[in-house]
């Protein structure tokens, strides 16, 4: 569901970079609000409504950078301490 999610997003968001005229290709504005959407940037027209849509998805990528970084860290750390703790260890 959460991928269908995401791609449901970039093929929102490039409909609306092609209706309001931001870009003149379907295609184009397809792919630059999923590049936009993953890396922060890629948006090339410079009206208002372009600059405001890169700006969110440029917020949008920093917090799912974050909160997989996060997730990983505290995946890694809790591994950690449960083996110093020696929750995995035998009973006797």
């Amino acid at each position: 569901m959460g991928v269908l999610g995401v791609a449901f997003r970039f093929v929102v968001l490039g409909q609306l970079l092609y209706a309001m005229e931001s870009s003149t290709d379907y295609s184009e504005a397809l792919y630059e609000a999923t590049m936009a959407t993953i890396t922060g940037s890629g948006i090339t027209s410079t009206d208002a409504f372009s600059k405001a849509l890169q700006l969110v998805l440029a917020m949008y990528s920093v917090v799912i950078f974050a909160t997989l970084a996060g997730s990983l860290g505290a995946f890694f750390l809790q591994t950690q301490d449960e083996g110093k703790r020696g929750v995995n260890a035998s009973p006797r």
